[in-house]
């Protein structure tokens, strides 16, 4: 209705209910619908769901969690095949993207993934940089980044003088 370009949608996996243990799901998958219903969009929404997963692993693996994965069990790009309105309804390429597990217990929805700041937001980041990649563009903001708001750091200051100095930072990364 806003004549967007993309239309991403972002959620958490559930299965099998409280889960601990190897034979628990784990991961990230990122769907896209190539159905009849949707099928004007369905290669560029694979295209765009390609990009986010990839850029979500990446920035995961690389920063957070060596160990991190898609969701072996679909695939990481699975097609929706019509099963999620969320990506068959809109006009434009959609995705929906599975971060992790909120019931594997001991894995995906512990201290260390869903419930971690850093890693909710490594995540984000991930996902804006797969965005980026699919429009062909260089992120505005590296992983880690900030700007300088203000400074009033003196510009003649003597050799072993001592001063008050303020500086404000503003983060624009992780």
């Amino acid at each position: 209705y806003d004549n967007t370009d993309i239309y991403v949608s972002l959620h958490t996996d559930g299965v099998t209910g409280y889960c601990t243990g190897a034979g628990c799901p784990t991961g990230t998958k990122t769907f896209y619908d190539a159905s009849s219903a949707h099928a004007p969009w369905g290669a560029i929404s694979q295209t765009l769901a390609t990009d986010i997963n990839n850029g979500i692993i990446a920035a995961v693996t690389a920063n957070a969690d060596p160990t991190w994965g898609c969701d072996l069990s679909w695939g990481c790009v699975p097609n929706g095949n019509g099963n999620y309105g969320e990506i068959r309804i809109p006009h434009r390429a959609a995705t929906l993207t599975e971060l992790a597990f909120h019931d594997t217990c001991d894995r995906d929805a512990d201290a260390n993934h869903l419930r971690d700041n850093y890693f909710r937001s490594t995540c984000m980041w991930g996902m804006y940089k797969g965005i980026c990649d699919y429009f062909g563009v260089v992120p505005t903001w590296a992983f880690y980044s900030d700007e300088i708001v203000n400074s009033d750091i003196s510009t003649n200051m003597l050799p072993g003088a001592t001063a008050t100095v303020h500086i404000t930072f503003r983060n624009r990364g992780v």
